[in-house]
């Protein structure tokens, strides 16, 4: 028995739409003197594309997530907590003023302070700098006695110059612990090179 021509179904044509059909369209119209029967036609012509790109537009699927470029905002950012300011005072203590400069200005950067940071890094420089000057003017026996005097009140006077700073950021960050004193080291030896070179740049300068 052969299945009757109502019983079978038959897919509806399905239009595509493509840049030859849109030139086409295009070219079938003049652009300087479009009547409103060319019009007509033309939009006759392209209303499959619009309808069947309205259709993809408003077809379900799953929402996509936002993605954003580039890095976080600065609010997000993780900003590592500060040394205790005794942690300055004891790599002065034994690699000099200007290691314990170096820990300060890393601290008070950290805690939002760049400002007073520079302002003290340029003063111990200064200071370091006359400092080294009197030593190679003065005898060995004095000079050693001078550097001996020098490491003691610098591991006297720089932690307090950030004991306020600290106090206010423990309060605003009660749940966040100091950073791990051992890994100032680092700057300790760096601001050690550095009070050396410095010895070393005066000692060629000076008659």
């Amino acid at each position: 028995m052969c299945p009757s021509i109502h019983s079978m179904s038959i897919p509806a044509p399905v239009e595509r739409c493509t840049f030859t059909d849109l030139g086409a369209g295009l070219a079938g119209a003049d652009i300087k003197l479009v009547s409103h029967t060319e019009h007509s036609a033309v939009a006759t012509r392209l209303e499959p594309c619009y309808r069947s790109r309205r259709m993809s537009s408003n077809a379900p699927g799953p929402a996509q997530e936002p993605y954003y470029l580039g890095p976080p905002p600065v609010a997000e950012r993780v900003q590592k907590p500060p040394y205790r300011p005794s942690v300055s005072g004891k790599i002065g203590f034994f690699f000099g003023p200007p290691a314990a400069a170096l820990v300060l200005y890393v601290n008070l950067r950290r805690m939002g302070h760049p400002e007073k940071a520079r302002r003290i890094l340029i003063r111990t420089i200064i200071a370091a700098i006359l400092i080294g000057f009197v030593m190679l003017r003065s005898p060995d026996a004095v000079g050693r006695l001078i550097g001996l005097a020098v490491e003691i009140v610098t591991a006297v006077i720089f932690p307090p110059l950030q004991e306020a700073e600290f106090a206010a950021w423990q309060q605003a960050n009660p749940a966040i612990s100091p950073s791990n004193g051992w890994l100032a080291i680092g700057l300790g030896v760096l601001g050690l090179l550095g009070y050396l070179m410095l010895f070393i740049v005066l000692a060629m300068v000076l008659p």
